[in-house]
């Protein structure tokens, strides 16, 4: 985990050393990550979030606010 913050900046990034996924196979109607992370972060002033995964690379999902 990485934790950047600075004035008018903060991130957050996450890893794991995981199987991974291709996120171009989730169907739309999975909410999971997609509703409850990069959903709600795309609806605060600033927020936004990105899941980021390749098959046998892991994962990372990066959230942050920029004012």
């Amino acid at each position: 985990m990485a934790l950047t913050v600075r004035p008018g900046w903060a991130e957050v990034r996450v890893r794991d050393g995981g199987p991974g996924f291709d996120p171009g196979t989730v169907p739309a109607g999975r909410l999971g990550v997609r509703g409850s992370i990069v959903g709600r972060m795309s609806r605060l002033p600033g927020g936004y979030a990105e899941v980021r995964s390749t098959p046998g690379a892991g994962t990372e999902v990066v959230v942050g606010w920029r004012a």
